[in-house]
């Protein structure tokens, strides 16, 4: 399947679950106390995430019996879906800006990447942000001035 059919929110949980396997519930918890401030996940919308990624293969769902509590099921990454987590973090396209912000979950997520490749990744963003701020800058900067 391709990367294109994924979007930040579905790349933000296969990071979180790539560091440790965990519940749509503990996904939530886990979410709330790292990624919130930049990519706040909803536990509903989690979950539709991970039903999305199960069906693409990226992660795989194992029932796990549980003493004095409902039955859970625990998600873990795939080598799919880790290959599809590493190439969309090496590239280069910051995503749509929106309140939340692709780049920073990646940035997040930096430690499955070498220092280098995390370094190119930050040049190329930086390029990108000046070319989009030369582009949207009035051209005859004595225009604007008062």
């Amino acid at each position: 399947m391709s990367r294109t059919t994924l979007t930040s929110s579905s790349y933000a949980v296969l990071g979180l679950l790539a560091r440790r396997p965990s519940s749509g519930y503990e996904l939530g918890t886990r979410a709330a106390a790292s990624i919130d401030n930049f990519w706040p996940l909803t536990r509903m919308h989690i979950y539709g995430e991970l039903a999305k990624l199960e069906a693409l293969g990226y992660v795989v769902g194992v029932e796990v019996a549980q003493e004095l509590l409902p039955d859970k099921r625990v998600y873990s990454v795939t080598p799919h879906g880790a290959q599809a987590l590493d190439a969309w973090l090496t590239d280069p396209d910051p995503g749509v800006p929106r309140p939340r912000h692709p780049m920073l979950v990646k940035l997040f997520f930096g430690e499955r990447l070498s220092p280098e490749q995390t370094a190119a990744l930050l040049v190329r963003y930086r390029a990108q942000a000046l070319a989009r701020r030369d582009r949207n800058s009035p051209r005859d900067q004595a225009a604007v001035r008062p």
